[in-house]
């Protein structure tokens, strides 16, 4: 029985003097240290890189963007063919953009005058403006100026310089209005009224509605507010005071006074 008990504390001995010799640590004696995060990598910042110089020229220094009327030159740059954002965010065109200009037919003078009876005293009094008649300023002057003044460059070319087609027309406080390629007066009043102001040499003022005489997009349709003034008894010349496109409005409005037209015309083709 005694050796049994011995037999039986051997074991319990040993497991207590394991226990002595690796006793675990006490919590609150370690030192509180953070857990160390891994270091981050900045990202590589490129090296700054200079922008070119920003070639793009404003529309905006022009006035507007085309169609335009350059009142100082006499014509309407109608396109430009390179066209850019400048880095502003602003629309423009570069400098050796090819463009296309309008102008404006007997603004040159050489503008035709007929009538039909005797001169003094004439049963209709027409001034034509055929699509020939004479541009101001000519095809070679309008390309330098487009090089002088509006920025393009020497080697730009000036694809083309269309004239602006008639379609119809309007006398300002005279019943006088129609379509085609020449301004006919043909009321009384408009007669005695105007014929002999023309014969003073003095201004004819009238109202023109047109598109350029070419196909382009957008198909523009333009008013001109204009002078005649005649030159001689058979020709004359226009001086321009306005020339724009026109609204949806100002269209609707125009084709209605020329549906109020006596024969009928095919406005509907004109507008």
């Amino acid at each position: 029985m005694l050796a049994r008990f011995l037999l039986c504390s051997i074991p319990l001995l040993l497991l207590n003097s394991c226990f002595s010799l690796h006793k675990a640590p006490d919590v609150a004696a370690l030192p509180a240290t953070a857990p160390q995060q891994p270091t981050a990598t900045l990202p590589q910042l490129a090296p700054q890189v200079e922008l070119p110089s920003d070639t793009c020229i404003k529309f905006a220094q022009l006035g507007g963007k085309p169609p335009l009327y350059l009142a100082e030159s006499g014509f309407v740059l109608t396109a430009v063919h390179k066209p850019c954002i400048t880095y502003e965010g602003e629309a423009g065109f570069y400098q050796d953009s090819q463009w296309t200009a309008m102008g404006i037919p007997c603004s040159g003078g050489g503008g035709r005058i007929e009538w039909r009876g005797k001169v003094l005293y004439p049963k209709m009094v027409s001034f034509v403006l055929s699509v020939d008649c004479p541009l101001h300023p000519t095809l070679n002057a309008a390309a330098t100026f487009g090089v002088q003044k509006l920025g393009f460059n020497d080697n730009t070319k000036l694809l083309a310089y269309n004239p602006f087609n008639l379609q119809f027309w309007s006398v300002p406080n005279f019943p006088d209005a129609g379509t085609g390629e020449s301004v006919d007066l043909r009321s009384r009043t408009a007669i005695d009224a105007l014929w002999q102001k023309a014969r003073r040499r003095e201004a004819i003022n009238v109202h023109l509605y047109g598109r350029e005489n070419a196909w382009i997009a957008g198909n523009n349709i333009y008013f001109i507010d204009t002078n005649i003034v005649a030159t001689s008894d058979t020709e004359f010349r226009l001086e321009l005071l306005e020339v724009r496109t026109m609204s949806v409005d100002e269209i609707a409005t125009a084709r209605r006074r020329c549906d109020q037209l006596r024969p009928r015309r095919s406005c509907h083709l004109i507008f």
